[in-house]
């Protein structure tokens, strides 16, 4: 039984919570909110944002008759255009006369490292043989023999 009470009891709070929220509803009902701090601040920017766009649209229909010729920022980008465009027809002629080399040819350089090499590998071989001699060779007896 003491369950079924407890159940009457928060029922009746909650109807109590709703009927409070009705009240508040009904008494905001009627209330006009006319403006805050915000939407003053949005405004103000939804302003500055029209007149921009506003003195961008005069400009533009203002300079429709103006004819630009060439400004400093165009001479440059051309003669960087021009400076790139040599510099890729340069890469390309090089390539294109360099293409009958034949870069497989012995060179002086090559040989020497290839002599050293060779050389390198004879003295390793040679110690290796050495070594492989000298495997049964007994230092202890040869020195207290």
């Amino acid at each position: 039984m003491a369950d079924w009470m407890f159940y009457m009891k928060k029922n009746k709070e909650k109807e109590a919570v709703k009927a409070k929220e009705r009240e508040e509803k009904e008494k905001l009902k009627d209330v006009l909110i006319t403006g805050t701090a915000e939407t003053e601040i949005r405004k103000a920017q939804f302003e500055r944002e029209k007149n921009w766009a506003a003195t961008g649209r005069e400009t533009k229909s203002n300079l429709k008759d103006v004819l630009i010729t060439g400004t400093a920022e165009t001479e440059i980008r051309k003669a960087q255009f021009d400076r790139e465009k040599n510099w890729a027809a340069t890469g390309r002629e090089t390539k294109s006369s360099l293409k009958d080399v034949n870069m497989a040819t012995a060179v002086i350089e090559t040989e020497i490292r290839k002599e050293q090499h060779k050389r390198e590998q004879e003295w390793k071989q040679t110690s290796r043989e050495t070594i492989k001699k000298n495997e049964d060779v007994n230092m202890a007896k040869a020195a207290f023999g």
